[in-house]
């Protein structure tokens, strides 16, 4: 890949100051926890040559919380961020906290209803579907505080952010 092919594919917003932070207690959590085996996630999927893992992220958290909160698993549309969510690039990246500050104001809608396309539309095509999710509510953990991960991790499905644009590792 070029230079611009490989930032591209990264996805990612610079970072932005973290304004939800919460402190978890990491006291006693446990060694592992797997979602898969609670069915609190869906299945791997590809992102394409979009770069749209933030809206990836940001999906499979939503998906994971609501099955928290209902019992049941949606599959949910990451190509309704990449389209609608006006402070993120599409398929030229985006930020975790900026489709959840979406989210909280425009219910998510079932992939069925706005399938994936690994395309920036930038013309946003959310209707009022019969079942969406919205965000109530979200936050940020401390950054580089891995104990506080695994705490959000043990509480629900959660997004992280990898820095992947140094290529010396």
């Amino acid at each position: 890949m070029s230079e611009h092919e490989y930032k591209k594919m990264l996805g990612k917003k610079s970072s932005q100051n973290q304004s939800n932070v919460v402190e978890l207690d990491a006291e006693a959590t446990p060694k592992s926890v797997d979602w898969r085996t609670k069915g609190a996630v869906n299945a791997v999927q590809d992102q394409g040559q979009c770069g749209s893992c933030w809206a990836f992220s940001s999906t499979a958290a939503m998906e994971g919380a609501h099955f928290l909160k209902t019992g049941k698993l949606l599959k949910l549309s990451e190509q309704q961020f990449v389209d609608c969510d006006p402070k993120s690039d599409g398929c030229d990246g985006g930020l975790e906290v900026y489709a959840f500050k979406y989210a909280e104001k425009n219910a998510q809608e079932l992939e069925k209803s706005y399938p994936y396309t690994g395309k920036t539309g930038r013309k946003c095509k959310a209707e009022k579907s019969e079942e969406i999710v919205k965000a109530t509510t979200f936050a940020e953990v401390p950054k580089k505080k891995s104990a506080q991960l695994k705490a959000a991790i043990v509480e629900q499905p959660t997004c992280v952010s990898v820095d992947a644009s140094d290529k010396s590792w």
